[in-house]
């Protein structure tokens, strides 16, 4: 999961480096998230809108998945 994350992060944006993208990193502040790139990614990630909303951190991104993958 942290892998896919990390991937879809990168994918979505390009323009940061892979060594900021650790998991105490705030996807708002230290990544610059904003609404439009929660979306997508959240598109790339295959979970809801609501799901990645609540997301402050990478760590919170990649529980987030692992929880989905379990469902599955």
């Amino acid at each position: 999961a942290e892998e896919r994350v990390k991937n879809a992060l990168i994918e979505e944006l390009g323009e940061i480096s892979a060594s900021m993208i650790t998991p105490d990193a705030k996807l708002k502040d230290t990544l610059g998230l904003d609404s439009l790139d929660r979306v997508l990614i959240a598109d790339i990630l295959d979970i809801s809108v609501k799901e990645i909303g609540s997301a402050e951190t990478v760590q919170d991104l990649i529980t987030i998945v692992q929880q989905k993958n379990q469902k599955l």
